[in-house]
């Protein structure tokens, strides 16, 4: 008998996740940047919504490139606050749709469009879960509090924690949704194998936790915490929601 690995999944399926969800990647990070640039554009604080640093091709140091001390210095913290919050209630809108758009037969009738869609959505939860809890509480840095849920707090004067309590109940809400009903559909939608189903499972999870939810590693010593939960959390819904338990009812 031929055992059956990872190793013998067909290369072109491969191929076609890897660059499905760098496209899915950079769409949201360059909607994130962007968004910023846009409302700074709006409040006359850039001549360019799209000019941002973009760095290299992996969007890594992208940034929007935009002047928040010299606001807060002309008593605006406001706006401040309202270009550096923007992208991440953004984010969550987009996950919002994207959970219902990914619910419509029609969509799941054209695979290879749900499939990015699903990435996509997957990537607007981790720029939420990249800032909440994540990066909540953060630490000053030349006058600034770091990040953007520094900058809006920083520019309203307000606690992290007015952040912290309804922003963590919504990303688990979702993370519970996304893992209890989008996974499942991924298994349907892409006609995934019972035994292929826990190598996508762990893609996801690598995706969101330690993707998304590592960014606290180089930020405040709580941050750093919440990175480390975040990476435990691959262990734990891996089990969870191992596709052999069959844990969807």
């Amino acid at each position: 008998m031929t055992s059956i690995s990872i190793r013998h999944y067909p290369f072109h399926k491969i191929l076609i996740t890897v660059i499905v969800i760098f496209l899915a990647h950079h769409l949201s990070m360059l909607l994130h940047e962007w968004t910023h640039g846009t409302f700074a554009w709006l409040f006359g604080y850039k001549t360019n919504p799209f000019a941002i640093y973009y760095g290299d091709w992996t969007l890594l140091d992208a940034w929007e490139l935009v002047d928040y001390k010299a606001i807060l210095a002309k008593g605006k913290g406001w706006i401040v606050a309202i270009i550096g919050i923007s992208p991440i209630i953004v984010g969550a809108t987009l996950y919002l749709i994207g959970i219902k758009v990914l619910s419509i037969p029609k969509i799941k009738n054209i695979k290879l469009l749900w499939y990015f869609l699903f990435w996509f959505t997957l990537s607007n939860l981790g720029q939420v879960l990249d800032y909440v809890p994540v990066r909540t509480f953060t630490n000053y840095s030349n006058g600034l509090l770091d990040g953007d849920i520094g900058h809006f707090l920083q520019g309203l004067h307000l606690s992290p924690w007015v952040i912290f309590f309804p922003g963590t109940i919504f990303v688990i809400i979702a993370i519970w949704e996304f893992f209890k009903v989008e996974v499942p559909q991924l298994y349907a939608v892409m006609e995934i194998s019972s035994f292929h189903r826990k190598w996508y499972l762990l893609v996801v999870l690598l995706y969101l936790f330690a993707w998304y939810g590592a960014s606290g590693f180089h930020s405040s010593a709580i941050s750093k915490d919440f990175s480390r939960l975040s990476i435990l959390m691959i262990p734990i819904l891996f089990t969870i929601c191992n596709p052999a338990r069959n844990w969807v009812k």
